[in-house]
């Protein structure tokens, strides 16, 4: 008998029916478990995104709104105080005709005055104005004043003031999921319309210091309606900002509802799926507390 090495009546083996089921099963639960370790991941990542974007548009919004509040009073190289350093409240601004044909400002009704908001509306406004001379002629929006503008070029000093005032647009555009994105705007002198700074500003607040006595420090921190009841406007030495931040895309599982505190309002927000935050600063009007002092 020649002998081969093969087994010609063993037959070949396999997996069960119940080691097929088991197998199966723990390969769903590994499944399962790096889908959810995905998924986890994936809203982990968005999220910490969604709050990098709100401190950014935070940042941007404070930055921008502190530059050119700071300017408010600018007298130039002239040294003359500056009227209505921050515009008050139901002030329209005039258009003035400069040297040849450029005017100032070229669209008066985005210039804001300085006055008190609803939580509906995006809060509160303010309007600054300063100024210009060769080393400062720049609204909010990076515009420059026309040369024919500048204040040695016109009939009247007060023709070559630049305007900013800033305000929150409820309805900037809309997200990834339909929703209207609240954003800071501002007006300046050189604009036909207001344009965006910062995405995620939902409500603005502020509070104006103010000096009674003359010792060039604030006495008080007013609403726009009380420095307008007590015509205080002149006495103007800071500005207290309150921003309510929200995130551009909903980041929370469920709705959610909170109260946030801006100075000296409370502003109920939600129920909804979005990150909110507050930050504040306070800017200091250096171009004016001389001036408050000698008043």
């Amino acid at each position: 008998m020649i002998r081969t090495g093969i087994c010609v009546k063993c037959k070949q083996s396999g997996l069960t029916l119940l080691e097929l089921m088991l197998a199966m099963t723990l390969g769903l639960f590994i499944v399962a478990g790096v889908g959810t370790v995905y998924l986890s991941s994936k809203q982990s990542y968005a999220t910490r995104d969604q709050i990098s974007e709100l401190d950014e548009n935070a940042r941007m919004a404070l930055r921008v709104l502190t530059e050119h509040i700071e300017h408010a009073g600018y007298a130039g190289t002239s040294g003359m105080p500056v009227q209505n350093y921050v515009i008050p409240s139901g002030t329209s601004i005039t258009q003035k005709a400069c040297s040849g044909s450029a005017v100032n400002p070229r669209a008066p009704n985005i210039i804001n005055s300085a006055a008190d908001g609803t939580r509906s509306n995006g809060g509160d406004t303010i309007g600054v104005s300063y100024l210009a001379d060769d080393s400062l002629f720049v609204d909010c929006n990076g515009s420059s004043l026309s040369p024919e503008c500048l204040p040695d070029k016109t009939p009247s000093r007060d023709i070559g003031q630049v305007y900013n005032s800033f305000r929150v647009d409820p309805d900037n555009f809309r997200n990834a999921v339909g929703d209207k994105v609240p954003a800071l705007q501002c007006g300046g002198s050189n604009n036909i319309s207001s344009q965006p700074w910062a995405q995620g500003v939902e409500n603005i607040q502020f509070r104006y210091g103010v000096d009674m006595n003359g010792d060039r420090a604030a006495d008080n921190y007013w609403t726009a309606t009380q420095v307008q009841a007590s015509n205080a406007w002149s006495r103007i030495l800071s500005v207290q900002v309150a921003l309510l931040m929200r995130s551009i895309d909903p980041i929370y599982p469920d709705s959610q509802s909170g109260s946030y505190q801006l100075l000296d309002q409370t502003i109920e927000a939600g129920p909804d799926r979005y990150k909110r935050a507050v930050y504040t600063t306070t800017i200091r009007l250096r171009n004016v507390a001389r001036r408050v002092e000698s008043d």
